[in-house]
């Protein structure tokens, strides 16, 4: 695994920092370790992105040797992280409002406001970007093709060029030569 060893001590770094934010017995050093963990936890998202894996025994290509767009099945895998955390995060504050309800703050963060965000950020988010990620994966290796990159990337972004909806060339010079042969 290469690049694995900086993204393995940032996260470890950043567990260290929850630790010390949630047990700190000063609240400027509550604080303090509540920001080291935000900026440790980024630290971590954005080297997890280098990280590159090889075949058991195998030296690391230089480049992409495979042919298979995997960039937009690590941008899945970090937005499904993302939205994993962030939905089980409103789900524990839910919770927390379950068995304490003084946390219920009115109008806006109540148990009625946000077991739907919960709900959503789960089932939709999550699950919708985890399918999405685990589909470019297998549908490439299973049909030995590559995604066209534009159509991949507008799922992740919500923007795909009419251009980029073309159909492959193999396509367009079959249909071509059919139409060119006579009758």
């Amino acid at each position: 695994m290469k690049y694995g060893t900086p993204v393995l001590a940032a996260g470890i770094a950043a567990f260290l920092a929850l630790m010390a934010a949630a047990t700190g017995q000063d609240e400027f050093f509550r604080i303090h370790g509540a920001i080291a963990f935000v900026m440790l936890g980024l630290t971590t998202v954005f080297l997890a992105r280098r990280v590159q894996f090889s075949a058991d025994g195998q030296p690391f290509a230089a480049y992409d040797t495979s042919g298979y767009l995997d960039g937009v099945v690590r941008y899945g895998a970090i937005a499904t992280m993302f939205w994993a955390i962030a939905g089980l995060l409103v789900g524990f504050v839910i919770a927390l409002q379950l068995a304490y309800p003084l946390l219920n703050l009115e109008p806006y963060f109540n148990f009625g406001r946000l077991r739907p965000l919960h709900t959503s950020a789960v089932v939709f988010a999550f699950g919708g970007n985890a399918l999405i990620a685990t589909s470019f994966y297998v549908v490439q290796r299973t049909c030995r093709a590559r995604f066209g990159a534009a159509i991949s990337r507008g799922s992740y972004s919500g923007a795909i060029r009419p251009s980029s909806c073309s159909p492959p060339r193999a396509i367009c010079s079959a249909s071509r030569k059919a139409a060119s042969m006579p009758s």
